[in-house]
Parts: C-alpha cells; structure tokens; sequence
C-alpha cells in the first residue's frame, strides 16, 4: 500500500550586504535619529512591502518581533533561547515618513524589556499549551496568533569573530521559517562592520531585498 506525501511548499532564500561605508552610516543616522538599526531595518522593508506588493497598497503590514531578554535575565553568554515576541501593526499613510515610523518601532520595543513584560509572555503561552483541548486547536490558534507579513530576526553587531582556533569570516542569517503561509522572514547581523540581510520565505516579495537597499540609500 504506497502512501502519498503532501507536498511541501519550497523555500527561496536571498540576501544583500551593506558595505562598511553605508553601514556606518546607516548606524550613525540611526543614533541621531532617535532609533535604532532595527527600527530603520523594520520601516524600511515595510516601505519596499508596500511598494513591491500589492497585497500591501493600504500600507497596513502586520509584523512579528523577537527581542532578547538575556540582559533581563542576566543569562549571559548561555548558549539558550532566551526570546519574547511581539505583534505590531506598521501602518503608512501617503504622507508617511520612514523615520518617523523607525522611531514609533524603537518605542513599541522599548516597553518589552521587562521583568512584567516577560513574566506575561511565558504565562500567556504556558497557559496555551498545558489548558485541555486538541493539539490542532492549538496549532490553529497560535498560527492566528502568529501569522503575520514580516518578521526580522536582528542578531545585532558581532564584534567577537574570534573563538579558539577558529575565525568567523561571514554570517548569514539568522534563517527562520514560521510556517504560517506568506510571511517575509528577514535576518539581519552586522559582522566586520558590515551589514547583511537574508530573506527566507515560502513565497518570498521579489527584489525586496534591493527596494529595501535603495530606501535606505535615498534616506540616509
């Protein structure tokens, strides 16, 4: 009796680097700006969302963030996931500015590093998990929860290359695949002063990654 596979959908994968000259830059006019790499990183792909897609045109993008919480934890260097997402809604309106909306995501994410904040999270899905009902409730519930347009996973500035005898020369990545559908994954990490982002996704915005280059050229 031959069994049939349902067919997996397939996973693209892209990337782009930023140069050590435009990535300072772009560091720089974060700072000044009043936000952070991320926050420019997250309205810029909103903007190229929005300009690439006509799913898109009513400029509303629904995003998923990860944040660390390893400072708040005081894990350290710990080699476990210590990460709390958040669901926000990017709205941009014809007169919209993209740093005005870098700055309102930098402002959304700043209210997650705390102890509360934390504590609400792991209870909230604790509850989800351990209450009595079907495991395909579960997974239907937490994909509502969960299916969004965009998400970027930003590992930050890795200044450590060095471990033992070993070097690290490039970093892609990080490579995240939600299984909700449609969602845009991004990863973004900044390794010998350059900037590098990686696109995954099941059907991936075509030149998202370039339309995100170019916005970020023109505002920096």
């Amino acid at each position: 009796m031959s069994s049939i596979r349902k067919k997996q959908p397939s996973v693209k994968v892209s990337k782009i680097r930023f140069n050590a000259e435009i990535t300072s830059k772009l560091i720089s006019r974060s700072k000044t700006e009043g936000t952070t790499v991320t926050g420019i990183l997250y309205a810029a792909i909103a903007f190229a969302m929005k300009g690439t897609d006509d799913r898109f045109i009513n400029g509303k993008i629904g995003t998923r963030v990860p944040v660390s919480v390893r400072n708040e934890l005081k894990s350290g260097k710990n080699v476990v996931l210590n990460v709390i997402t958040k669901t926000m809604m990017l709205d941009i309106f014809s007169d919209s500015n993209i740093w005005d909306l870098a700055r309102q995501v930098s402002i959304e994410l700043g209210a997650l590093n705390t102890v509360g904040q934390i504590s609400g999270y792991v209870s909230y899905f604790r509850k989800e998990m351990l209450r009595h009902a079907k495991f395909s409730e579960i997974v239907t519930k937490m994909k509502a929860t969960i299916g969004t347009d965009l998400m970027l996973s930003n590992l930050g500035n890795l200044t450590d290359q060095s471990y033992g005898d070993f070097k690290i020369l490039e970093l892609w990545g990080p490579l995240v695949i939600s299984g909700t559908g449609t969602e845009q994954t991004i990863g973004a990490v900044t390794i010998g002063g350059e900037l590098t982002l990686t696109q995954v996704s099941s059907a991936p915005i075509p030149a998202l990654l370039e339309e995100t280059m170019e916005l970020l050229l023109a505002n920096l």
